[in-house]
């Protein structure tokens, strides 16, 4: 029996969810939203054109749930990016729970978040870590944040949207991405909750709650496919040994491009940063460092070995590699064929 607590004066709960094709898993994520100890106020679920039944099985569940279930369809595709930043701008909540389709809550997850937002009121995002299952949801003992650091990384890797809660000022001084964004905005480059945590990992106002309160359901059909997010230990020979032979400056060019609309956005909205008390300098700075570390490894493609390691080796101890997979991109940029 899961006892549901009443806070007095507690924030307002909103949950966002995007879905698409999501009848086989959307009724579990749902049910896990009503076993909140801390119940939401409203979940506001976006469709993007289902035909497998999706809106009836909400329809189903929105009959006895606890808190008010608004589903809206699409007038037409926006795809995944657009289809969560409409969740999210259309929720009331002053805090807000970005949700997937087919994971599960555990029951503590809304009340941890909200006193972690409570407890750091400069805070305007909180992530918490997540159990990596298979499609019938068998805990494997795999955690996102356990990937990230076996890779080199630190836990500003974690930027799912699934794990992710925002302060309602938040969202409105993202949402909408600018149009400047351009073509940027896609999954694999601008998406939503990259845009949501990177801002906020710049700018000083986010919190992480290391502890998992999620289970991260990995059943093929997933709308993100990243390497980290496999129900396996990730180890250095997934980064080193499968790609060493790969050059991906292309990549890193466009993301020395959309550090350029970052800096952009940042000296755009430094007046009403401002009125928040948050300052631009060293988000400015950071994003000037991990342009220049870019320009610095795509112009190691070109070097020879020999100069190549004095290259990496500053680069390493000018901390330079945090912005990839730590001392294994180094050691990938050490045993990486010459172009």
């Amino acid at each position: 029996m899961i006892e549901v607590f009443s806070v007095p004066d507690r924030p307002s709960i909103s949950i966002a969810m995007a879905s698409y094709q999501g009848a086989s898993f959307i009724e579990a994520q749902l049910e896990s939203f009503a076993q909140q100890t801390l119940l939401p106020d409203e979940v506001v679920i976006c469709d993007d054109g289902s035909s497998d039944g999706t809106g009836d099985v909400v329809a189903r569940f929105a009959k006895d749930a606890p808190f008010a279930i608004r589903f809206q369809p699409n007038p037409e595709r926006l795809g995944y990016t657009r289809n969560f930043e409409r969740a999210l701008t259309l929720c009331n909540g002053s805090l807000i729970f970005i949700s997937d389709q087919d994971d599960v809550w555990l029951p503590e997850k809304l009340a941890t978040v909200v006193a972690a937002f409570e407890a750091h009121p400069r805070a305007r995002v909180v992530v918490n870590d997540q159990i990596i299952t298979d499609r019938e949801m068998v805990d494997t003992g795999i955690t996102k944040l356990g990937n990230l650091h076996r890779m080199g990384m630190t836990s500003d890797g974690l930027i799912e949207g699934c794990c992710t809660a925002l302060r309602k000022e938040w969202r409105d001084l993202l949402f909408p991405i600018p149009d400047g964004a351009g073509d940027l905005v896609q999954p694999t480059l601008l998406s939503y909750d990259r845009w949501i945590n990177e801002m906020a990992i710049l700018l000083d106002v986010r919190e992480m709650v290391p502890r998992p309160l999620q289970l991260f359901r990995r059943h093929g059909g997933n709308a993100t496919t990243w390497l980290l997010s496999e129900p396996r230990k990730i180890g250095t020979l997934d980064l080193v040994g499968t790609r060493a032979r790969t050059v991906p400056s292309g990549a890193w060019a466009e993301r020395a491009r959309l550090l350029g609309f970052y800096t952009h956005w940042l000296q755009e909205r430094q007046d009403l940063l401002a009125e928040q008390g948050i300052g631009i300098d060293r988000a400015m700075k950071r994003v000037e460092h991990e342009r220049e570390s870019l320009e610095r490894r795509i112009a190691l493609t070109r070097s020879p070995l020999l100069r190549r390691v004095p290259q990496i080796a500053r680069m390493l101890l000018e901390g330079r590699y945090r912005y990839f997979y730590g001392w294994k991109s180094a050691l990938r940029d050490v045993v990486r064929a010459e172009r």
